[in-house]
């Protein structure tokens, strides 16, 4: 009996080393993606897109030779 229940502890704490890990492993994924998402937005911010910004001149009208 007391085999089994230190075999069966064993494998609890296994189990919990693996949830442990996984949950590390989650907070990792999570943190790159955070980071990633936070890049591109101060890329963003940085440079916004072209149709965002104000047309200082009109477009040159084609000239017909």
């Amino acid at each position: 009996l007391l085999h089994s229940a230190t075999s069966l502890l064993h494998s609890a704490t296994s189990l919990l080393h693996s949830a442990t890990s996984l949950l590390h492993s989650a907070t990792s994924i999570l943190h790159s993606v955070t980071s990633l998402l936070t890049s591109l937005l101060q890329f963003r911010y940085q440079h916004p897109p072209f149709r965002h910004q104000p047309l200082n001149q009109p477009p040159p009208i084609p000239t017909l030779d």
